[in-house]
């Protein structure tokens, strides 16, 4: 009982992925994103844990900072997620490239590095 409109979307959709190969794609830009974020952990202190598969990761905070990093990164252009007061997530798109996650790295490492100065000037 399938709709023709439907079934020409998902064809193309499938088609799509298997003409620009995108898992291999997305198996290889997960491994970039997740060598950018423990490189972001073993720089910042306040990361305490890298976790995911793919392109879907999460990055845990020792104290509940996550909404505050959201905002920041909203305001550098970077959108991410916090789905706990202590964890963002990221969530690129299937096609994204090298260049963009290099870019999303280097604008949360600076939103951190603010927070950090914020944190010891309010201490």
């Amino acid at each position: 009982m399938g709709n023709v409109l439907t079934c020409a979307a998902a064809h193309a959709t499938v088609k799509y992925l298997l003409d620009h190969d995108l898992l291999t794609h997305t198996r290889q830009m997960g491994a970039e994103l997740q060598q950018g974020l423990q490189a972001l952990q073993a720089k910042h202190a306040c990361v305490i844990d890298v976790r995911g598969m793919g392109l879907l990761w999460a990055v845990e905070f020792s104290t509940d900072m996550a909404a505050a990093v959201v905002a920041a990164c909203n305001e550098v252009g970077l959108l991410l997620n916090a789905v706990r007061p202590h964890a963002i997530r990221f969530m690129p798109p299937l096609t994204v490239t090298q260049a963009e996650i290099d870019e999303a790295i280097a604008k949360l490492s600076a939103v951190l590095d603010l927070q950090t100065t914020q944190t010891q000037t309010a201490s």
